[in-house]
Formats: structure tokens, sequence, C-alpha cells
């Protein structure tokens, strides 16, 4: 009974390891500078962050700061949360 309460355990802390660093992100720290994350091409495409309902729908109607154009870019976090980005140059957004 012992033995079957134990692997019944192991079984369960495995399990709940393996949902961790299934659901684990790539986490920043306010104030870091992200390395060039965007690499790209001055006057071939862009950066610009948005809300997520604008992520979701491609649009840069509500943009959060201005547009980075000259590429490769170095975002500074300056606010926790979740960071939302999109490229406005052509069809580039709605192209994936």
């Amino acid at each position: 009974m012992g033995k079957s309460v134990f692997m019944l355990l192991l079984i369960g802390v495995v399990a709940a390891v393996m949902l961790q660093c299934a659901a684990a992100q790539t986490v920043h720290v306010v104030g870091w500078v992200i390395p060039p994350a965007f690499n790209f091409t001055t006057n071939e495409e862009n950066v610009l962050e948005v809300s997520k309902a604008s992520y979701d729908a491609c649009s840069s109607t509500n943009p959060i700061g201005t547009t980075i154009t000259n590429g490769p870019a170095n975002i500074t976090l300056t606010s926790a949360g979740e960071h939302y980005y999109i490229c406005t140059f052509g069809q580039h957004c709605l192209n994936g």
C-alpha cells in the first residue's frame, strides 16, 4: 500500500513539473533592454507596440508609443505585463 501511494505521489509530481515546463514563457524584467528581437531592414519593415485587441486585429489605430522605423530594434521594457507588437508596413501584419 505504501509503495502504491508513493508511486502515485511521484507520478503527480512529475505531471505537475511537466505541465509547468509546458506553460513556461520567456520572462523579462522591467528596465531590461531586449536584444534585437526585431531584426528588420530600415524602410522595409517597422515595429509598433499595440494593445492585445489591436494586435489581434492587426490595427495600428490606438498605438502604445511611437513606430520604430530603424532596424534592428532594441525594446526597453517600461512596464510589467504582456506586450504586443505589429509591423504596420504594407500588409505585413495581415500576411503574418
